[in-house]
């Protein structure tokens, strides 16, 4: 029997397989949707090229969906001086994106501490970036599917990261974070390894979910309040 986690599954349905309760999310193809940008959002767009702005806008359509769905009324989400998103009080979210797919998630501050996504095009990493994503002890034996596990690696990298930030405000390196994931069970454990970095949360190790759906990775980090 085939893992859920390595089925052809849509989008959608990996992300209500991924997402734990009170996590809510919102998803769909990259399309202008500037229309629906409001007005502090749309500003942060004036120099941007049409690229930039579908995924942007088309993040932004989808996490006011989020948020709906998490009992928020319908309100701009800003760009804050480092880039990243300005939830509204009482809600943690994340935004990502591939070259033609989007994820937004939502939940409740009060129920979680941080809650993160990431997505990437299923394809195997390129072979000039592998030895900067991953070390040896995170990639395979045989050899010929490291490729392909170091873009896992990365999502999960990253996920991390965007769980990470939002609370530490502290860049991280590729290397300063350690995974190992299960695809079979759709699931990955991250561990901050740089003793220079602060912890998350009084922790440094930190679970998450991973599958493949409709030629995407996608990684889910949502750590609960109090956990």
């Amino acid at each position: 029997m085939i893992s859920p986690f390595l089925r052809a599954l849509p989008i959608s349905d990996l992300l209500g397989t991924l997402s734990p309760t009170g996590v809510v999310f919102s998803n769909g193809e990259i399309a202008d949707l500037s229309a629906h940008l409001w007005p502090e959002e749309r500003a942060a767009m004036v120099r941007s090229v049409s690229k930039r702005v579908f995924e942007f806008s088309s993040g932004r359509f989808h996490a006011r969906q989020a948020l709906l769905q998490a009992g928020a009324k319908p309100q701009a989400i800003p760009v804050d001086l480092d880039r990243t998103p300005v939830w509204p009080p009482g809600i943690v979210g994340s935004i990502s994106h591939s070259n033609r797919h989007c994820i937004a998630l939502a939940a409740k501050a009060a129920d979680f501490s941080t809650v993160a996504v990431d997505l990437e095009v299923a394809t195997p990493l390129d072979d000039s970036l592998i030895g900067y994503v991953c070390d040896t002890e995170e990639l395979p034996k045989p050899p010929s599917a490291r490729a392909l596990v170091a873009k896992y690696a990365f999502c999960a990298k990253e996920c991390f990261y965007k769980a990470y930030y939002p609370l530490v405000r502290r860049f991280l390196e590729f290397s300063d974070v350690r995974v190992s994931i299960d695809m079979d069970r759709g699931v990955f454990h991250s561990r901050l390894d740089n003793v220079n970095c602060p912890a998350l949360l009084g922790t440094r190790d930190v679970a998450g979910r991973i599958g493949l759906a409709d030629g995407h990775v996608i990684s889910l980090i949502a750590l609960p309040r109090g956990a």
